[in-house]
């Protein structure tokens, strides 16, 4: 009966999901790349033994392998930042796990209500045949009412804005951040997935600009795969210095920096009052004529002699800003009682015929570790129990 059911192209999902090729999994399962290609091709199914070694390496449960495909998730595109020096495997299985939050987020918005998509339609406007970023970035802030101050939390900005964030352990340590257009049975969706890789606040404050840059800016129909490398470049380009001027809006970031701007003293005070990285202040400085190119490189040299490269002062005391509204969306639905951790997987299995381990769902959703164990959630319920009394 198990062998009857098998679904191959699951097989091919949780082998891509995993990032790991035919051989590599032949090798772990004992047998052949041929076979595992059959396998997902639905024209040999897997003995039983077999097919435990494959729920065994591939950590998903059994009847993931079983269900049938129903839920259709379409990936329009995917920002890598680091998309240059990834390795192909590794950004797929980063858009699997994007395709499965898609999947959770229609899930949880089916009790919870989340905020609206509140992202402006702008007419990017050139001059000499320049993108005008800082009428651009400051046209988005005054939508959202930030006018020029400091942004302290952009995660949270961008969630209240109504784009799906979580943060992930990469399959690669290359991939730092990336932003992904979605379509399913409610529309579409962005999502920016934000890895746990080298991230300090001020990294993570940046690459949260920039993946709002590709949202804003460019074609989310493109075949980023077979772009010239240059055309890329342009792009990545192009959202660095979105970021930098959204992050550093320019009459407040002149008047703070312009007393003193050759020292990296000065530098280092103003890192924690906008919690961006002392090197895209820098860089800001010079793309705004504050400092020559001359200036700039020399600040460089004294950037390198002092090891910041590895490390920038303050890096360890500012705490990188951490999605909430996954996480919270859970939770409300565990403590309103409509299921417990164990019922909250199983309903969705049976809903989306996918089904995904507990931990697996924590890690999409960017939960805590057992947040979905049924004994974590009675402690929840007596400790509400408790509240309610008192």
């Amino acid at each position: 009966m198990l062998k009857e059911k098998f679904n191959g192209n699951r097989l091919k999902a949780a082998r891509l999901y995993r990032a790991m090729t035919l051989d590599e999994l032949s090798k772990q399962i004992d047998v052949s790349k041929q076979a595992i290609s059959q396998y997902e091709n639905c024209e040999i199914i897997p003995e039983p033994s077999k097919i435990f070694k494959i729920m065994t390496v591939l950590g998903f449960p059994k009847d993931y392998f079983l269900q049938e495909d129903k839920m259709i998730t379409e990936t329009k595109a995917t920002y890598f930042r680091s998309l240059l020096g990834t390795n192909k495997k590794d950004r797929i299985a980063q858009i699997k796990k994007g395709e499965y939050i898609a999947i959770l987020y229609d899930f949880l918005a089916e009790s919870i209500k989340f905020p609206k998509f509140n992202i402006p339609n702008l007419e990017i406007k050139e001059t000499n045949e320049s993108i005008d970023y800082d009428a651009l970035t400051l046209e988005i802030r005054m939508h959202w009412g930030l006018s020029q101050d400091p942004i302290q939390d952009l995660v949270y900005e961008l969630e209240k804005s109504g784009i799906i964030i979580t943060s992930l352990t990469s399959t690669s340590k290359s991939i730092d951040a990336y932003s992904q257009k979605l379509k399913t049975s409610t529309g579409e969706k962005y999502l920016i997935v934000l890895t746990t890789n080298k991230e300090t606040k001020a990294r993570r404050q940046f690459s949260c600009a920039h993946e709002l840059a590709h949202i804003i800016l460019h074609n989310w129909n493109e075949d980023l795969e077979s772009m010239p490398k240059s055309e890329f470049s342009n792009i990545e380009n192009q959202a660095n210095k979105f970021a930098a001027a959204f992050l550093l809006p320019k009459e407040a970031f002149i008047k703070d920096i312009s007393k003193s701007p050759l020292s990296l003293n000065t530098y280092i005070k103003l890192k924690l009052k906008w919690h961006t990285s002392i090197a895209a202040m820098m860089m800001r400085a010079k793309d705004l004529e504050i400092i020559t190119p001359s200036q700039y490189q020399n600040m460089v040299r004294k950037y390198s002699y002092r090891g910041w490269r590895n490390g920038e002062p303050y890096d360890n005391d500012l705490l990188p800003s951490n999605p909430t509204v996954l996480k919270s969306a859970t939770k409300k639905i565990l403590e309103g009682k409509k299921w417990d951790g164990e019922s909250f997987v199983r309903t969705f299995s049976q809903k989306y015929n996918v089904c995904l381990s507990k931990n697996e769902i924590e890690e999409l959703l960017n939960l805590d570790q057992n947040t979905l164990s049924t004994e974590c959630n009675d402690i929840i319920n007596i400790e509400n129990k408790i509240k309610n009394k008192f």
